[in-house]
């Protein structure tokens, strides 16, 4: 009797083991396979996986789709962008590629960007990304909002397990969009609703640069390069940084910005440059054109560094919300002297 209930117990253990695997390659499948197109409110807003062109083409015919919102980006040269390009235009489609991370949060301008495409663009809108799972889930659940302003759950139903999205397995950007919201709904005591989540997107929320827009330009007068690194010799003396930076939901120098080298020497940029060179590349109105104070300098002093190569990031601190450290791709290196 011991040794049949050993017997059973290893056979359901056995079992138990198979459940995830089962279910993973159940997955895999759907997420390989499944083009996932389906309403998200029907004859007004689809959403799907990447299509293909002759997928694209009977969707477009079937469903009357006068507007794409492609979160890849733009890709040109690559197969599958330049087809929907050609299918959009052949059949006067407005297409608008609006390049999101699956698995970050997205950064202000780019919300922003999605918000008045979504608010405005012609019905009906076919919403994708590669998978039709995390971007597209996100954006599904802001042009639901902006449709029919439902309850929060069912916004959170379009990045579901349904679609792929497994919250407690991987970061997936629209449950860390909405799990902000949540929390800020919770700190301030309101109660969920179209006009609330609109609000606290365009007014409220700090992506993970901080709102800013910026560049670093040089240090020491020596330009960075294809890379982002600026080589210059070891030096004993200060190294004067110098780039440009603005808040996008402003328009306006930021308060309380610092330059950060290897996230341990921290000193404050001071603003000092007019720069209505950046004002015209980002198509700024007419009065920035002529005057856009956003071009500042940092001064270290003293600075002991090792040679090799060193992080420059930026940290700035905002009201209510306390430091951001925003992390950049600027890298400082340092060569001995003669090498």
């Amino acid at each position: 009797m011991a040794d049949r209930g050993r017997r059973r117990g290893s056979i359901i253990k056995r079992l138990l083991l198979l459940v995830p695997v089962v279910a993973s390659a159940v997955l895999l499948y759907h997420l390989a396979l499944d083009d996932r197109f389906g309403p998200v409110v029907e004859g007004r807003v689809y959403r799907s996986a990447q299509l293909s062109p002759e997928q694209l083409q009977r969707v477009i015919s079937e469903r009357g789709i006068r507007t794409i919102i492609n979160l890849r980006g733009r890709w040109k040269g690559e197969e599958w962008y330049e087809k929907e390009a050609e299918t959009a235009g052949k059949n006067n489609v407005r297409l608008f590629d609006i390049k999101l991370s699956p698995h970050e949060l997205p950064v202000y301008h780019k919300l922003i960007s999605l918000l008045d495409v979504l608010a405005t663009a012609e019905r009906p809108l076919l919403i994708h990304c590669l998978r039709g799972s995390d971007r597209t889930g996100l954006v599904s659940a802001l042009a639901l909002s902006i449709e029919l302003d439902p309850p929060l759950r069912a916004l959170k139903e379009q990045f579901s397990f349904r679609y792929g999205v497994i919250p407690f397995f991987n970061r997936s950007v629209g449950p860390l969009l909405f799990r902000r919201y949540e929390e800020w709904l919770a700190a301030t005591g309101r109660a969920h609703s179209r006009d609330t989540l609109l609000y606290w997107m365009k007014e409220v929320y700090i992506d993970p640069d901080g709102n800013l827009r910026f560049w670093i330009d040089t240090v020491n007068d020596r330009g960075f390069d294809d890379r982002h690194e600026a080589v210059i010799e070891e030096t004993r003396g200060g190294l004067l940084i110098r780039g440009w930076a603005f808040d996008v939901r402003s328009l306006s120098p930021p308060e309380a910005l610092s330059l950060t080298i290897d996230g341990r020497f921290t000193t404050r940029v001071r603003f000092r440059y007019d720069r209505p060179d950046v004002a015209g590349y980002f198509k700024l109105p007419e009065p920035y054109l002529r005057e856009f104070p956003v071009g500042w300098e940092a001064l270290f002093e003293g600075l002991s560094l090792k040679s090799g190569c060193h992080d420059v990031g930026l940290s700035r601190i905002i009201d209510g919300v306390g430091r951001v450290d925003i992390t950049t791709d600027f890298k400082l290196c340092l060569k001995k002297g003669g090498s």
